[in-house]
């Protein structure tokens, strides 16, 4: 797989989005915003690099089999 993460709704509802990613190592996801809350489970282990608006860069250890969870725009 080359380019950018590939995402696939697999449910979509007035409450939940179930969407699985599939990426290629180093593949962007592009500037976008959770409508929702994310509940992350990884296939692999992974380091997210993740860029806010204003450029700062943070990067997210993210173990296989592990959940995370973070809070989208409708939650703030």
């Amino acid at each position: 797989m080359t380019g950018n993460a590939v995402p696939t709704v697999q449910t979509d509802n007035e409450k939940t989005r179930v969407t699985e990613w599939r990426f290629a190592p180093g593949a962007p996801t592009g500037y976008h915003v959770h409508e929702y809350d994310d509940v992350i489970v990884p296939i692999t282990t992974e380091t997210l690099v993740l860029t806010d608006t204003d450029g700062d860069v943070t990067h997210a250890e993210r173990q296989a089999r592990g959940t995370y969870f973070s809070r989208g725009a409708r939650g703030a």
